[in-house]
């Protein structure tokens, strides 16, 4: 037999139900850099709270990668979610913990696994607290930053702040 050591009373069960597709505020708590199963590569492996709410999203970010595109969409996804963040030049993911940003949530079908919730975009614009006239980077529009960045500087002259990246 082995004997807990705590009274079960004393712990809050975390729900792991899936939230509904839509925009959400989170707040990055842990964020760690592992090699990759065949140890040729390393990546960022962070896990996001939902502000207010249950649940956690888990997200990996390569940073060093044999395939220089999947290294690519992973800087600039870290990119996009220190933009989020309003911090577009920080140095390390420390910078980023526990600071609330908007993001577009989805949910992965699996085959073969329980499906999955998935951050589809890091929303950013005239507030981080905003979730009205924001900006977004999406794995589409991230692929081009430029074209972001110049969407972006388009779409400020409507919305009053400037950008974090101007």
């Amino acid at each position: 037999m082995a004997i807990f050591g705590f009274d079960l009373d004393d712990v809050e069960v975390f729900s792991f139900e899936l939230l509904p597709p839509g925009e959400y505020r989170l707040s990055c708590s842990e964020a760690d850099v592992k090699d990759t199963k065949r140890r040729d590569g390393q990546y960022i492996s962070a896990t996001f709270e939902v502000v207010g709410k249950p649940g956690k999203i888990w997200h990996n970010f390569n940073i060093h990668n044999p395939n220089p595109k999947a290294e690519e969409i992973g800087r600039q996804q870290i990119a996009a979610w220190a933009r989020a963040c309003g911090k577009p030049n920080a140095r390390d993911t420390d910078e980023l913990l526990d600071l609330q940003f908007n993001a577009k949530i989805d949910i992965e079908k699996r085959e073969g696994y329980s499906d999955k919730n998935v951050i589809k975009a890091f929303l950013f614009g005239k507030q981080p607290s905003a979730t009205q006239g924001v900006r977004s980077v999406t794995q589409d529009t991230v692929k081009e930053p430029a074209v972001a960045k110049t969407e972006a500087k388009a779409t400020s002259n409507a919305v009053s702040a400037k950008n974090p990246w101007d």
